[in-house]
């Protein structure tokens, strides 16, 4: 349990240094190329997945403060993988949201 909370503080750095490499670089693309283009609903699609990304992250970090603070051990651990799991669901159903709906405007963008 005592190597638990380094691993989360791993995974926390590298999580945001991803969100902020995505927020700036690709919706911040998306956003310019379709405001651009007049694409009124394909933006607001991207602002809509913007800001829940953003909700995302905010109870990831939450999760991850909570846990690198309080350390885990035999007493809390129940509660920790309970969390964990849904952390990981709630990142997963992004992913395959951002697959199925958030990749396809980009690659039609991203191929005119």
């Amino acid at each position: 349990y005592t190597k638990i909370p380094g691993q989360l503080e791993v995974f926390k750095t590298d999580f945001n240094a991803h969100l902020n490499t995505e927020n700036i670089k690709f919706y911040g693309y998306l956003e310019k190329n379709l405001r651009e283009n007049d694409s009124d609903e394909e933006f607001k699609s991207i602002r809509t997945f913007r800001r829940e990304m953003n909700s995302i992250a905010n109870t990831v970090n939450k999760f991850l403060n909570n846990w690198i603070n309080s350390g885990i051990d035999s007493s809390n651990v129940d509660a920790f993988t309970e969390e964990l799991k849904g952390i990981g669901a709630a990142l997963v159903k992004r992913i395959e949201s951002e697959e199925n709906k958030l990749y396809p405007i980009y690659s039609a963008r991203n191929a005119s």
